[in-house]
């Protein structure tokens, strides 16, 4: 996330600064993702969650 708000921010002269609770909770997401606690989705799962046609496990 941090990445990609980098980029954006640069490109796009967004002046939005994230607080160190939002990267303490970006960093908690990222390792319950690498340590396999939580769930992931394809891009085609993700498309049927927001449309509505499946929902979140």
């Amino acid at each position: 996330m941090y990445a990609i708000s980098s980029e954006y921010s640069g490109e796009y002269d967004i002046e939005y600064e994230f607080s160190e609770e939002e990267f303490k909770l970006y960093e908690q997401r990222r390792q319950n993702k690498l340590n396999g606690e939580s769930k992931t989705y394809s891009w085609q799962e993700t498309k049927e969650i927001i449309t509505g046609k499946k929902k979140r496990e």
